[in-house]
């Protein structure tokens, strides 16, 4: 998480985002890394609800974390 702090601070050096923004997008990194850690991973059960009509994996390279994609793309 500390790379991605460093680039939300380098946008904020660039003008490109304000630093209300960047503390937002901080909290969110480090919720969204918190709730990582809390949820149980269940890989029997995933690959069940593909096949009882569930909602299908994510397809391979999709984006995970829209927040790490914001940065990206504002960079």
């Amino acid at each position: 998480m500390k790379e991605e702090i460093t680039r939300i601070m380098r946008l904020v050096q660039e003008g490109k985002l304000s630093p209300e923004d960047a503390a937002e997008l901080i909290d969110a990194f480090t919720a969204s890394e918190a709730r990582e850690e809390e949820e149980p991973v269940h890989v029997g059960a995933a690959a069940s609800e593909g096949a009882e009509g569930g909602p299908p994996p994510p397809p391979p390279g999709a984006v995970k974390d829209p927040f790490r994609h914001f940065v990206d793309f504002m960079e």
